[in-house]
């Protein structure tokens, strides 16, 4: 009895990021599936510049299955349409071949207009900083700094500020400590690129009583002659 194994299907191929069309720049970690049972050879993974390339430059080659992680690295620094490419075969001689579109955009928008730091209690610890929206069409959001730092961030943030965009034109900044507030608002487009920052505006809040504390001598102590009395606040 002889049994003959008839295998034509190619390795799974998929992207996950970046998203089909999406407007890339910079330092790009390219994720996907490039995945078979039992028989993978290789991957390749590459990019082309038009949107018909002819030519292809190799980002990433390797014999390691990957099932929906990082498939490479791409530094996108020239603008316009671009080309992801994404080719295997396994050991049986089948190969598969997947594209994805993406636009190159290395341009920052142009900056909003910081227009007034209002300050509308209740309550009464409350800034909102309104801007005027930039002209840029391609505008995903805006960061809020207060004093250097994201109004909206509880630590000092790296890497990836998406998720701290507001869509603007105003920001409630609350709990705010006395003292003063000084804004600047940044326009980030789709891209990733952000803009130069707004021109600023400063805002003072003064919502507590102040309190003295006298720490030296110690209640009761006798003296003579009378020393100095250091206080705290």
């Amino acid at each position: 009895q002889l049994e003959v194994l008839v295998d034509l299907t190619p390795p799974a191929l998929s992207f996950l990021s970046p998203e089909e069309g999406a407007a890339v720049a910079g330092s790009i970690e390219v994720r996907g599936s490039a995945w078979s049972a039992d028989d993978f050879g290789e991957y390749r993974l590459l990019v082309g510049v038009g949107a018909a390339p002819s030519e292809w430059t190799l980002l990433q080659r390797s014999t390691l299955p990957v099932a929906g992680g990082r498939l490479g690295d791409w530094l996108a620094l020239v603008d316009g349409p671009h080309v992801l490419a994404l080719e295997a075969e396994d050991t049986r001689g089948n190969e598969g071949r997947i594209t994805r579109a993406v636009v190159v955009d290395t341009t920052p928008p142009e900056p909003p207009v910081l227009l007034s730091v209002d300050h509308e209690p209740p309550p009464a610890d409350r800034l909102v900083p309104v801007w005027q929206a930039s002209p840029s069409e391609d505008v995903e959001g805006y960061l809020v700094y207060r004093n250097g730092r994201i109004a909206n961030a509880g630590s000092v943030v790296l890497g990836d500020l998406t998720a701290l965009l507001v869509p603007g034109p105003s920001h409630d900044d609350d709990a705010l400590p006395d003292g003063e507030h000084c804004y600047t608002i940044v326009a980030v487009d789709e891209a990733g690129n952000a803009s130069v920052p707004s021109g600023e505006i400063c805002r003072s809040l003064e919502n507590r009583a102040p309190r003295a504390l006298i720490v030296q001598p110690e209640s009761g102590t006798r003296f003579c002659p009378p020393p100095p009395v250091p206080a705290g606040t």
